[in-house]
């Protein structure tokens, strides 16, 4: 009784074994089918990648703009603060070749600011003070760098001393000339100079009116 059992279980064993290398067939030919596929992958050439959009040269076509024309007049000689030349290096220069401190206030200036004196055109020149009447002196006292100018105030390259209040009706522009100017103006130019420049003739017949009109008293 026992052999026989001993042959069934070795006839049950030698029949289990050719059912199951059946069963493992086809997982064994998938897994040979995927290696040769990645095998031909990398057989295969790989293209190259494509340019960037950063890298690509986009093709421009050369535009013409239409011409513009622009019609004027130059008029910055006569609509300008800037003073061009100036007398108060006794020759007429240019103001960029005066080796000094120089401010000019010029007739575009002390028409727009409404100046009618030159005490009034002479405020807002950096180194000026006027003043009150000290000394028993009438008429422009001004004071510059803290000197006096009464002996240094010149019309037209001439020394104009005299004790009166002075107009700008006449005058197109104001030199003011600041540091020792001795060598120029002879004795007495500690401070600086004021020199003031008349108008010139011309060809035209001008009428000019102005009016002020306020509310003060």
């Amino acid at each position: 009784m026992k052999r026989k059992n001993r042959n069934k279980r070795t006839d049950a064993v030698c029949l289990a074994g050719p059912h199951k290398d059946k069963n493992l067939l086809p997982l064994g030919a998938l897994m040979l089918a995927a290696s040769v596929s990645s095998w031909a992958q990398d057989a295969l050439p790989q293209p190259a990648p494509a340019p960037t959009q950063a890298s690509t040269p986009v093709p421009t076509e050369g535009k013409t703009m239409s011409t513009v024309t622009v019609q004027g007049k130059r008029d910055r000689n006569e609509q300008t603060y800037q003073s061009g030349l100036v007398s108060a290096g006794k020759v007429p220069m240019a103001a960029k070749d005066i080796p000094q401190s120089l401010t000019v206030v010029n007739d575009k200036l002390m028409h727009d600011q409404g100046k009618d004196t030159v005490k009034d055109a002479l405020q807002n020149v950096p180194g000026i003070t006027f003043e009150a009447g000290e000394g028993g002196r009438i008429g422009d006292n001004i004071r510059l760098r803290g000197f006096s100018v009464s002996g240094d105030i010149y019309l037209d390259g001439l020394r104009d001393i005299a004790q009166y209040n002075r107009d700008t009706f006449n005058l197109d522009r104001i030199e003011v000339l600041r540091g020792s100017a001795s060598m120029l103006f002879g004795r007495g130019s500690t401070g600086g100079i004021v020199n003031q420049v008349s108008k010139l003739p011309r060809l035209i017949t001008e009428h000019e009116v102005n009016t002020t009109v306020g509310t003060g008293g």
